[in-house]
């Protein structure tokens, strides 16, 4: 085709139309179609990556619902087992209760204490003290060796086991460690070498009985606190209910005047303390009272008015002896003391010191008397050296008595060739 047809071909086809107009709306309409071409490649890619990434999404979803499927079946098996648990722990109580108030004796239930207390808390590290006046004595503990020394003993107040106890509230060592600054020192200045997670006191109608401590707990210390708090309620009931039967039982081992413990008791405490003695090689010690001219009392005052005479002494070495020390009533006018762990020269002091109270006490007509007093003598003897046994001991004490007579009266001597103890003696 020539160009002149061409131009002719053009103009009939649009006509009026100038060829570069229609040029250039060619090169647009290539330009358009461009484009829309790569806007639509943009659109593609964008979807691409919107499905990448829902693609990823849906694969955390996915792990996150096999991770709560794992959590899940680890909470399962968590509550299985604990299920299992309690169901075994619910299992041992009426057991363990039975086991408790079937025993008659306080070292029985301490010892049931200590397995119950290993059965449910899953832990071989369990002891329990006695309280002792002052002291928090261990009387139980697993895997306890054989008795070779004496038992390890703990004061109130001091380190966590004697602090629980001043306190009377079970405590873990969490709540140990939020004590004061003071507080955590002084427990660590004095606290033993027993490991304490979990300590637990035994009160009987609040009256402290002793403490339970747990060095080691495989289990949350919250549940073991609670399961330690049922052990010792539980401990608490058993041990106050031995109580009440030794409480029953000493009604017949007191003597119905005095209130102090009857010979035959004084004489089977004596013994054991004695026993003790040898294994340990502790002092004891036994004194002897007989009051002075009791006889002449009565006979000027009446029988009743002797018979007040004699509460008083009994009621005087009641107030004025340790908790530990056992008087009694040896006879009519006689009186016995033995003092545990006391050398014969503190026993000594001890006698002459009850001896001037009952010289300065208002007895009944005591100024009727000769220098309108009413006395005693008395005489002390120590183990070993003045006996091997309880007879022995009592035999010397009372020589050593009659030697405090026949030099004057109202004295105190001490057992021994010419040991009597003159600086002890009163002037009328």
């Amino acid at each position: 085709m020539d160009p002149v047809s061409g131009t002719s071909m053009f103009s009939s086809w649009f006509p009026g139309l100038p060829p570069v107009a229609f040029f250039l709306m060619v090169l647009c309409a290539f330009g358009l179609g461009f484009l829309m071409r790569r806007l639509a490649n943009a659109n593609h890619l964008a979807r691409a990556n919107a499905l990448e990434q829902d693609l990823k999404n849906s694969e955390k979803r996915i792990a996150s619902l096999k991770q709560g499927k794992n959590d899940l079946v680890s909470v399962m098996e968590t509550l299985k087992r604990q299920n299992r648990e309690f169901g075994a722990f619910i299992s041992m109580i009426p057991d363990s209760v039975e086991r408790l108030n079937t025993c008659e004796k306080l070292d029985d239930i301490l010892l049931n204490l200590v397995h119950i207390t290993e059965k449910l808390l899953q832990t071989r590290e369990v002891s329990v003290f006695v309280r002792e006046k002052d002291l928090l004595v261990m009387k139980a503990a697993s895997d306890l060796p054989p008795v070779s020394s004496p038992p390890m003993s703990i004061r109130m107040g001091e380190g966590k086991i004697g602090w629980v106890a001043q306190k009377g509230i079970s405590m873990t060592d969490r709540d140990l460690q939020q004590e004061s600054t003071l507080v955590k020192i002084s427990l660590l200045k004095t606290d033993s070498d027993l490991a304490t997670k979990i300590c637990s006191p035994i009160v009987y109608n609040g009256t402290l009985l002793g403490v339970l401590n747990i060095g080691n707990l495989p289990g949350e210390m919250d549940q073991g606190l609670r399961v330690a708090r049922m052990i010792t309620s539980l401990g608490s009931i058993a041990m106050g209910n031995i109580l009440l039967k030794e409480e029953v039982r000493s009604g017949s081992e007191k003597d119905g005047l005095t209130g102090l413990y009857s010979l035959q008791y004084f004489l089977n405490e004596l013994r054991k303390e004695l026993s003790k003695a040898r294994r340990y090689k502790r002092p004891v010690s036994v004194c002897h009272f007989n009051m002075d001219s009791f006889q002449k009392y009565n006979e000027i005052n009446g029988y009743l008015a002797g018979d007040e005479a004699l509460r008083m002494v009994g009621k005087i070495l009641k107030d004025h002896i340790r908790e530990q020390d056992i008087a009694a009533r040896y006879g009519g006018k006689e009186f016995v003391l033995f003092c545990p762990e006391t050398r014969r020269e503190d026993a000594v002091f001890l006698s002459d010191k009850l001896r001037e109270i009952i010289c300065n006490a208002s007895f009944p007509q005591k100024d009727r008397m000769s220098g309108g007093k009413l006395t005693v003598s008395g005489g002390v003897a120590g183990y070993p050296e003045d006996g091997a046994d309880e007879a022995e001991l009592i035999a010397s004490a009372v020589q050593a008595t009659q030697k405090s007579i026949n030099g004057g009266r109202n004295r105190i001597s001490q057992a021994g060739a010419g040991k009597e103890s003159g600086k002890f003696t009163i002037q009328q």
